[in-house]
């Protein structure tokens, strides 16, 4: 697989919280939206991916993205709670909360 070879770095910057004070309206949220997927699919190598998530994320959020989508490959792959729990260091509550994700549709985990 291509990640594997490559070593990315990634430069994070400090990062306001966010608060639920803090939500878009809607219309806003879903324009807000289309602007990021545009963003990841203008990026063609991943050296640029890994700027533009370091530019959008914080690490912490870098990890739980990444974590997540290591959960799903686990899960896809029949992997058991235990095995997930032991490899990513996660809870039995987001191994669970990403398998819901999966059984209610998951089409962007399995792509």
């Amino acid at each position: 697989m291509l990640c594997e070879a490559v070593e990315i770095k990634f430069i994070f910057k400090s990062m306001a919280k966010f608060t639920s004070k803090q939500k878009l309206d809607k219309e806003t949220r879903q324009k807000a939206l289309l602007e990021l997927c545009h963003a990841i699919v203008i990026v063609k190598k991943l050296p640029e991916a890994a700027k533009v998530l370091g530019d959008l994320l914080s690490e912490q959020e870098v990890d739980m993205v990444a974590k997540r989508l290591q959960i799903a490959k686990l899960l896809l792959q029949q992997k058991t709670y235990a095995d997930i729990r032991k490899a990513l260091k996660v809870s039995q509550q987001t191994i669970a909360r990403v398998n819901l994700w999966l059984q209610q549709g998951g089409a962007g985990y399995r792509m």
